[in-house]
């Protein structure tokens, strides 16, 4: 305080006019008010410091009592209290209070003050000496940082943050400077004292609680700092996940003394993640079990996919599908994971006996939480103790079961249960598709050998018209077959091939028997009208989807390599592959087998024919590769030299 003047027993009265004008002199210039109360609470004395605190002129105060200036009877009272201390003249001095009190100036506004009182003899009189100080600025820094406080310890309770200091020296953690949030969140509610490392240790989770020693200890080595997550225990058994970062605090000579953190609560954030990750491998999980459904109809390779992903996720010790036979009625083992004999391999349960067999019946799960008293003779060894049998259902239809086995205790939550059934819907999907296109590929395969059939009985249609090409059209087929498979081509090109090549004479159907069955040559007219069965083939087959590939063949088989042939008088590899294949085969036959015009060839004096013919006739790489086949003479046909 600027000028406070202390009472003192053995002071002596003012008794020069030097003295006064000194003390006027000093209170003049102090910053803080002075004002001076003589017995009856009456201001004597107002210096210039109180005329600019208050807005009042010594006039206007002098002679009038000092409680006017304060805001409420509450500070006047205190003020009152204060002053009765230093009524007693002579007495012994008092010890100083400081008052703060709200102060009021000349226009009604309201201020703090802090007030300190002393007494002072002036001309025989006790006068008393109020010094008083504007303390609106520092207040309201107070009160910012009072708020701030506020402001922290509130923020650190929203975040679920404590802070917390380790004395090393003494071994004693203090935590959160004014905030409860720590002591909250280590569950210590009584803010027990004498808290030490080991107080702090035994309440970290026992598989953590080495992890946590040794990064304390590395950080008090290395002076660093440390950033850690790990779980607590707390009383009533249950675990929070926590977050601490700290460091080393050194005193002036390197040595540390101390370790100062924070600790948050991360358990709703490591529950997320746990959750998240959870979806996501039950996602990725129905994401590789769908490729699989997709991409094999193979279902015991799907539904054994499916056994991998759920006794992973679900942490099963093992578990098994039963495939459901709708003649038999029975449930048969199809797929099983995690047995350790072969016993689950021969279950065959009847419809409605069983636990499996109640469960596809009912089409309702069942499970059993002891199933050592039910097990199996069979599943004895395996020691299971719980058991969910879980009919697998699509499109209205029982599909199987799929049977969870426990070798400990099991309480399914409704997540897990739900998943469960997930899983079984896929399971049901895998069967119900695989049988699907069991059936589709029979009925394909009928339909593909009924196909076959039809253009077989075609090409033997053809052949009744003229009796000299019999067997001329199958022989044909079976040696393209071989030809193109020496080419490498693909089993779906030879497919058609196999179907151009019985088709390979089908536009003769428009030719009339005298220009077909002619015994003499044709004459140029009748020449041109017979090489119209190439147009007339491509005309009638390409309306029929299935055979559209099929038509190079019947469609070019006598175009020439050089050019020379016909319909079109394509050249080269613009001729299609495979009838470029089928030409060679086609006159090998007709050169080999007899005519009535003449004699079979024999198959020797028929190769060096078509060898000559290459690069002419036909593409040169085909008549290599057909001069590497060995020729099948046909039955019943005798080659002449």
């Amino acid at each position: 305080m600027a000028v406070t003047m202390h009472k003192n027993p053995e002071s002596q009265p003012l008794a020069s006019q030097g003295i006064e004008e000194m003390f006027e002199g000093l209170a003049t210039a102090a910053q803080d008010g002075i004002i001076l109360i003589d017995e009856k609470e009456k201001i004597s004395y107002w210096n210039r410091a109180a005329e600019d605190l208050f807005n009042y002129s010594a006039e206007e105060v002098l002679g009038k009592k000092m409680p006017m200036l304060f805001s409420s009877a509450k500070d006047a009272a205190a003020y009152r209290k204060e002053l009765r201390l230093f009524s007693k003249i002579g007495a012994a001095e008092t010890p100083r209070t400081l008052l703060t009190l709200q102060a009021v100036k000349k226009d009604g506004s309201e201020f703090p003050v802090e007030l300190t009182f002393s007494t002072l003899k002036i001309k025989g009189v006790w006068h008393a000496v109020s010094i008083l100080r504007d303390v609106t600025a520092r207040t309201g820094t107070e009160a910012i940082l009072r708020c701030s406080e506020r402001n922290l310890i509130r923020a650190q309770e929203i975040a679920h943050i404590g802070s917390w200091r380790w004395d090393i020296v003494n071994n004693q953690i203090m935590w959160s400077h004014g905030s409860a949030e720590a002591y909250r969140i280590f569950g210590f509610f009584n803010r027990r004292r004498n808290l030490t490392f080991d107080t702090f240790l035994q309440a970290v989770h026992p598989e953590d609680r080495d992890r946590v020693r040794e990064t304390v200890d590395n950080a008090l080595a290395d002076g660093q700092r440390y950033d850690i997550d790990h779980r607590i225990v707390l009383a009533d058994g249950s675990v929070r996940f926590v977050q601490e970062q700290a460091e080393v605090i050194h005193d002036d000579s390197g040595k540390a003394i101390g370790v100062e953190g924070t600790v948050h609560d991360i358990t709703s954030r490591k529950v997320s993640e746990e959750m998240l990750q959870r979806q996501l491998e039950k996602m990725t999980a129905l994401s590789d079990i769908a490729i699989a459904i997709s991409s094999s109809l193979d279902v015991r390779t799907t539904l054994n996919v499916l056994l991998e992903r759920l006794t992973a996720l679900l942490k099963v010790d093992a578990a098994a599908v039963l495939l459901f036979d709708k003649e038999s009625l029975y449930l048969n083992f199809a797929a099983g994971r995690g047995f350790w004999g072969v016993a689950a391999q021969s279950t065959h349960v009847r419809l409605g006996k069983g636990h499996a067999g109640k469960a596809a019946y009912d089409r309702k799960a069942m499970v059993i939480t002891d199933f050592s008293a039910t097990v199996t003779s069979a599943l004895q060894g395996e020691k299971f103790v719980a058991y969910i049998a879980m009919p697998l259902i699509s499109k209205g239809q029982v599909q199987g079961v799929l049977e969870i086995f426990q070798r400990k205790p099991l309480d399914p939550t409704r997540e897990w249960m739900d998943f469960l059934e997930l899983l079984s819907g896929q399971a049901a999907i895998a069967i119900d598709n695989a049988a699907m296109f069991g059936g589709l590929e029979r009925f394909a395969t009928e339909l593909t050998l009924s196909y076959d059939a039809t253009l077989e009985g075609w090409g033997r249609t053809l052949e009744f018209r003229d009796e000299d090409t019999m067997g001329h059209t199958e022989r044909v087929a079976e040696m393209s077959l071989q030809l193109g498979r020496l080419l490498g081509l693909a089993d779906h090109e030879l497919v058609q091939v196999r179907r151009g090549a019985l088709l390979h004479d089908i536009g003769k159907i428009s030719i009339s028997d005298s220009i077909l069955l002619k015994p003499g040559p044709l004459t140029d007219a009748e020449h041109a009208i017979m090489q119209r069965h190439t147009t007339s083939a491509r005309d009638l087959l390409s309306g029929i989807p299935f055979l559209r590939p099929a038509i190079d063949i019947p469609y070019c088989h006598h175009e020439r390599w050089d050019g020379q042939g016909y319909p079109r008088g394509l050249r080269g590899e613009d001729i299609p592959f495979k009838a470029r294949l089928f030409a060679i085969v086609d006159v090998a036959d007709a050169l080999i087998s007899k005519r009535p015009y003449r004699a079979a060839w024999p198959v020797e004096k028929a190769y060096q024919y078509l060898a000559s013919l290459k690069g002419s006739h036909f593409d040169p790489l085909v008549v290599e590769a057909f001069l590497d086949m060995k020729w099948t003479m046909p039955s019943g046909l005798q080659a002449e030299g």
